[in-house]
């Protein structure tokens, strides 16, 4: 999809895409900028860290296609038939396992949001001064998808009945969302200090 159509759809009355589908786009956003500063700065181990970013700039995109294929998904079997009482426990089941379905994908974009900005102070060391801005884009973008992923992942908590997954989503609500907001805006912090000095 086009970058002007997926915006006009994502203002439009259509389903998908969503607020879930732009934090998997918005995460890709933010590998990219951090791609294109190591780019340029070439330090020693470039080739670990591009696989790195390049490996959470396409799960952005993927999680960004997940999210309106579960959310389709899931509303699909909301519509299934329930006259019968077999009709009753398939769409049961169905809706059940749509709903985790929804629920993993901002689950995986917080983590992978979560990763890339416990790395982006270690790729500032290494950045070459006048794509410093870069890095601090890619902190605010990260920022920014780890913040939609978990407002997503609080959406979808009353949904959820597998245990496991619950855990899984509250332990990363509780453990996770306040020390990398704050390690993001380290990041940018930094960043501006840097940029007045050079």
């Amino acid at each position: 999809m086009e970058l002007a159509d997926f915006s006009k759809d994502l203002g439009s009355d259509k389903p998908a895409p969503g607020g879930g589908a732009a934090a998997g786009f918005t995460l890709s956003l933010a590998a990219a900028c951090a791609q294109k500063a190591m780019v340029f700065s070439k330090p020693e181990n470039c080739e670990e860290i591009q696989d790195f970013l390049e490996n959470i700039r396409i799960n952005g995109l993927h999680f960004c296609a997940e999210d309106q294929r579960t959310f389709v998904e899931w509303q699909k079997a909301r519509k299934l038939p329930k006259d019968t009482d077999e009709q009753k426990r398939f769409r049961t089941a169905e809706v059940n396992r749509t709903a985790a379905d929804c629920a993993a994908v901002p689950l995986a974009v917080g983590k992978n949001a979560a990763l890339l900005i416990s790395k982006l102070e270690e790729l500032l060391s290494v950045c070459t001064a006048v794509l410093i801005s870069d890095i601090s884009c890619a902190a605010s973008f990260a920022a920014a998808a780890l913040q939609a992923a978990c407002v997503n992942i609080e959406i979808n908590l009353p949904y959820v009945k597998d245990a496991d997954l619950l855990n899984e989503m509250n332990c990363f609500l509780r453990d996770s969302y306040c020390d990398m907001s704050k390690k993001a805006n380290n990041v940018v912090e930094l960043c501006r200090s840097k940029i007045k000095n050079v």
